[in-house]
C-alpha cells in the first residue's frame, strides 16, 4: 500500500527522469548539431557538459533522496540545522538543475531553425514560456522537498511505562 513516504518518493523520481529526459534531449539535440555543422562549437560543447554534469548529479541527489526515504539520513538524532541544511541543499540543487536544463532549451531554440509549427509557436512566445517554467521550477522544488524538511525534524514522543 502506498504511504505519504512512498508518494514523495515517487514524485522526486517522476522529477529525475524528467530532468534527465531534458538533459538527455539537450545533448542529443546539441550532439546531432556538431555532427550535422562539421566542426566543433565552443558553446555546444558547453552545454553538451552541462547536460551531461547535471544528468550524473540528478541522480547522484536522488541517491541522496532515497537515502533519506529509506531512513539512512533520517535517523532521530540528527541536529536540527542538519534537517534545514538538508532541504536548502535539496531545494536548491534542484533549482539549479532545472535551470541549467532551461538554459539549454533557450539556447537551441534560439539558434536551430524549426520547419514544426509547434517548436516556432515555443520560439515566438519564448520567454513567457520561460518566465512561467522558471517559477513553476522555483515552486515545485521547494514544494517537493518541504515535506522531507517536516518528516525529518517532527520530535519523537517517547512514553514511559
Amino acid at each position: 500500500m502506498f504511504g505519504f513516504e512512498d508518494l514523495k518518493l515517487c514524485g522526486t523520481t517522476l522529477l529525475l527522469v524528467l530532468g534527465v529526459l531534458a538533459n538527455a534531449f539537450n545533448l542529443g539535440v546539441m550532439l546531432v548539431q556538431q555532427w550535422r555543422s562539421g566542426g566543433v562549437k565552443t558553446l555546444a560543447v558547453i552545454i553538451c557538459f552541462i547536460s551531461l554534469s547535471n544528468i550524473l548529479l540528478q541522480i547522484s541527489t536522488f541517491a541522496l533522496v532515497a537515502s533519506v526515504w529509506a531512513g539512512v539520513l533520517c535517523r532521530p538524532d540528527l541536529p536540527f540545522f542538519f534537517c534545514v541544511f538538508l532541504f536548502v541543499w535539496l531545494s536548491s540543487n534542484s533549482v539549479s538543475f532545472w535551470c541549467v536544463s532551461w538554459l539549454s532549451v533557450l539556447y537551441w531554440v534560439r539558434v536551430l531553425s524549426f520547419s514544426s509549427i509547434l517548436f516556432r509557436a515555443i520560439k515566438m512566445n519564448l520567454s513567457t514560456i520561460l518566465n512561467v517554467a522558471l517559477l513553476v521550477t522555483l515552486l515545485t522544488s521547494c514544494v517537493m522537498f518541504t515535506p522531507f524538511f517536516y518528516s525529518i525534524s517532527k520530535p519523537k514522543l517517547l512514553f514511559l511505562t
